[in-house]
């Protein structure tokens, strides 16, 4: 189901049209909750990312299409050797340590929020440039285009099963499509697939 699909399920569901441009906007931020909520596999990444790190800073901007869960980092020494960075779930597992440390590789790294975006914290400070290679969870492709479909959720999940999630924006769509306060969204997964349906009315 592609995006124009989807709206035109909205249209028929939702009474008010003063809301049909808000469908977009709803719709793509819906997907994005599913994907903060679930590890969805169509979003793991099997190849790396790249990121270019010095000794100039222990703090570095994540790739933009960063949105979760770093889960694997490594780099390829002078020698050709691939070497292992552990990766910490906290920033606060880095937070009190010596940030001007200079050593000859990045052992450790975490990520952590600066403001609306995600950075990467590296310890210790390389002595030469160094090519970290990156696995973590991308974000869901934005639907812009009508024809635009979810790159990250089984077509078969595509609809009004998971167009209404428990947050402002589905709450907003279930009092325009006059659906009783007390209905209520129950989250259910399927071989790593979300999928909200809705029950009750």
């Amino acid at each position: 189901m592609n995006l124009k699909a989807m709206e035109d399920l909205l249209e028929m569901i939702v009474e008010d049209d003063s809301l049909t441009e808000q469908f977009g906007p709803w719709i793509n931020a819906t997907i994005l909750a599913i994907a903060a909520d679930f590890e969805l596999p169509a979003l793991k990444l099997l190849s790396p990312t790249t990121l270019d790190v010095d000794n100039s800073s222990w703090i570095w901007p994540m790739p933009e299409d960063f949105h979760k869960k770093l889960f694997r980092c490594n780099f390829v020494d002078d020698n050709g050797q691939t070497r292992k960075v552990r990766v910490y779930d906290r920033r606060d597992d880095l937070e009190f340590r010596d940030h001007t440390r200079v050593e000859s590789a990045v052992g450790s790294v975490a990520t952590a929020v600066q403001g609306e975006n995600h950075s990467l914290l590296i310890d210790p400070l390389p002595a030469a440039l160094t090519t970290l290679n990156l696995w973590y969870y991308r974000k869901p492709k934005v639907l812009s285009k009508p024809g635009d479909v979810c790159d990250s959720i089984p077509a078969e999940f595509h609809g009004f099963r998971y167009l209404m999630p428990d947050s402002p924006e589905g709450c907003a769509l279930r009092r325009a499509a006059g659906m009783p306060r007390q209905d209520k969204c129950r989250l259910k997964t399927d071989a790593g697939a979300a999928f909200r349906e809705c029950h009750g009315h």
